[in-house]
């Protein structure tokens, strides 16, 4: 039986974990966040860091991610 992939997609990247995979710049990053287009990190351990579920969400569908939140929704 092959063997399953067990690996989680991360909880939070950081700044340079986005930097590190191409996930716009960073000024471009915070443009979208100010126009509520791209998710804002949160405070966590002491650490700014963004919520993976966001920003894996983000990357399936900006346009729809940024209407939904414009919206105050989810």
């Amino acid at each position: 039986m092959p063997q399953q992939d067990t690996a989680q997609p991360p909880l939070a990247y950081s700044e340079r974990d986005l930097d590190s995979n191409n996930i716009l710049s960073r000024k471009t990053r915070w443009r979208l966040r100010r126009a509520g287009a791209f998710p804002k990190p949160r405070e966590i351990g002491g650490r700014k860091l963004y919520v993976g579920a966001e920003i894996r969400a983000w990357l399936e569908d900006p346009e729809g991610w940024a209407s939904r939140h414009a919206e105050g929704g989810a």
